[in-house]
């Protein structure tokens, strides 16, 4: 019984930090990520918006469906809502 209670306990503490962590992270970081993730790409024809930093505005490209990067938004507003006027950080 005590062993499933310390199991319990560190599953709460567990979760508690992941969602503690979670909220120190930035909204525009995932306007810097890349716009493509690595790995399969699908063949759908799929209008989405992405913010690229040397421009530093959202712009349309084609989405293939499959592996999303986190820089994908389904439209330019929420892409400029996130992304356009952000500070970069330095590097």
């Amino acid at each position: 019984m005590r062993t499933i209670f310390v199991f319990l306990l560190l599953c709460v503490l567990f979760c508690y930090c992941e969602v503690n962590n979670s909220k120190k992270r930035h909204p525009w970081e995932r306007c810097l990520a890349p716009t493509h993730k690595d790995g399969p790409q699908c063949l759908a024809y799929i209008i989405r918006y992405t913010y690229k930093k040397h421009t530093r505005k959202c712009v349309p490209f084609v989405y293939g469906g499959c592996n999303p990067s986190r820089n994908n938004f389904k439209t330019l507003e929420r892409c400029q809502e996130i992304c356009e006027g952000i500070k970069h950080p330095k590097a």
